[in-house]
């Protein structure tokens, strides 16, 4: 069976290949595995550094890669793309849609002219559950979601949608069951993310800075990342002398190395404005940082305050030194809502054996 993917995301374009996130090439290579065709579909950007984590070049792996450049004029892109798309499709058995997005929904409805059979990966909450998107559900073979919440909310549409197993390199042999968790003299707080302001970093700094004018100075952060704000927030911190209060050690897409990150956190902080539900937050779980996160998108779900989490509000510094001062505080508590979050990804993985790919072609084979 020939398979058309269509990630949300655009490819990264340099002399070294396309690129994308590494969970999403690892996706692709396993459906070819499976013994199908694959065709990439996706709009493509120059980009000299990668940007974070987008550092698996997707050349020469076996599959079709149709690309269109991103332009300053988007209706002409677009355009391009919709007639592209269409010779795509044609030629495709099955489509399978990263949702939501633009390009998607031209697609989505592409595919129903066609008579084409589609299925989505839903992993972003904005308009999930628009008219449009309710009208695309009703039409499509197979939905896949990141979150159970998400899951439930199509479910009313389509009976025909499951949670699956998050695409990351983490897992279940990864699990830190018994981490000590002790007092200290100082405490190591980790965030690891894009470095932008959609992230809530400019909150966060507030809020340590904030803490620090108090008193309160036995604890660095470890921010590990890149993004379009990471040169003025370095420059914020060195302008409000905070140097030793911030390490700052850029992307980092060994997951070894990145494990490492983890293990030695006390604390991991995600004050995000919005999300389905991040890969951090999993691998927080797994390795036993005791975590402090917003409860935007899906994360409401599987994280529960006070029990294996501290909830902060998005955009609220305030909020954010709260519960920095309570968590180090309180340790002995804040532990014991780790010891609850490595429960809950326990239960929460105990189910979803099959990779991505492999649920998706078994219900492919279904149809």
């Amino acid at each position: 069976m020939r398979i058309l993917v269509v990630n949300n995301n655009v490819i990264y374009e340099n002399d070294a290949g396309l690129f994308v996130f590494k969970e999403t090439g690892k996706f692709l290579v396993q459906i070819l595995e499976e013994g199908h065709e694959v065709l990439v579909f996706q709009f493509r950007m120059r980009f000299e550094n990668t940007d974070f984590l987008v550092d698996y070049n997707i050349n020469n792996r076996g599959f079709k890669i149709i690309t269109v450049k991103r332009e300053k004029s988007e209706l002409s892109a677009y355009l391009k793309a919709f007639i592209l798309a269409i010779q795509t499709i044609r030629r495709s058995d099955f489509i399978y849609l990263f949702y939501p997005g633009n390009i998607c929904i031209i697609l989505a409805v592409i595919c129903i002219i066609l008579n084409k059979p589609y299925g989505f990966y839903v992993r972003g909450q904005k308009g999930i559950i628009s008219i449009i998107s309710k009208l695309l559900y009703k039409r499509a073979k197979v939905i896949f979601t990141i979150s159970p919440s998400f899951t439930m909310s199509i479910r009313k549409i389509l009976n025909n949608v499951e949670t699956i197993r998050p695409m990351m390199e983490a897992s279940e042999n990864d699990i830190l069951y018994n981490r000590a968790y002790n007092k200290k003299l100082n405490y190591e707080l980790l965030y690891v993310g894009r470095i932008e302001k959609e992230k809530g970093i400019y909150e966060l700094l507030q809020a340590i800075r904030e803490l620090i004018e108090q008193g309160m100075k036995n604890f660095r952060v470890n921010i590990v990342g890149d993004g379009i704000d990471a040169v003025t927030v370095r420059e914020m911190v060195k302008k409000y002398k905070l140097n030793q209060f911030f390490l700052f050690h850029g992307t980092i897409t060994d997951f070894k190395e990145l494990s490492l990150y983890y293990k030695k956190a006390d604390l991991f902080i995600l004050p995000t404005y919005h999300e389905g539900f991040p890969r951090v937050l999993y691998e927080a779980m797994i390795f036993g940082v005791p975590i402090i996160t917003t409860f935007v998108g899906g994360i409401a779900y599987l994280m529960k305050d006070e029990f294996n989490c501290y909830r902060i509000e998005p955009k609220d510094a305030q909020s954010i030194k709260v519960k920095i001062y309570e968590a180090i505080i309180n340790y002995e508590n804040t532990a014991e809502l780790a010891r609850n979050a490595t429960k809950t990804i326990i239960d929460y993985l105990a189910d979803k054996k099959d990779s991505h790919a492999a649920r998706l072609v078994k219900a492919i084979g279904n149809k």
